[in-house]
């Protein structure tokens, strides 16, 4: 996402998705484990990143 300022609700709206499913799949996405960094700049870009995929096939 973003705008760090939207919601859940919003972008699941914009997707066309319930948002307790994307909840469902950003929690999924957080848990996957991530490269050794100490930055959280890599979260958050693969966290745009699989919503904008998930965009694309909507």
């Amino acid at each position: 996402m973003n705008n760090p300022g939207r919601t859940i609700r919003s972008v699941a709206d914009d997707l066309g998705v319930n948002h307790e499913t994307l909840r469902n799949w950003i929690n999924a996405h957080r848990a996957l484990p991530l490269p050794n960094t100490s930055s959280g700049l890599v979260r958050a870009v693969s966290v745009s990143g699989a919503v904008a995929r998930v965009s694309a096939l909507a």
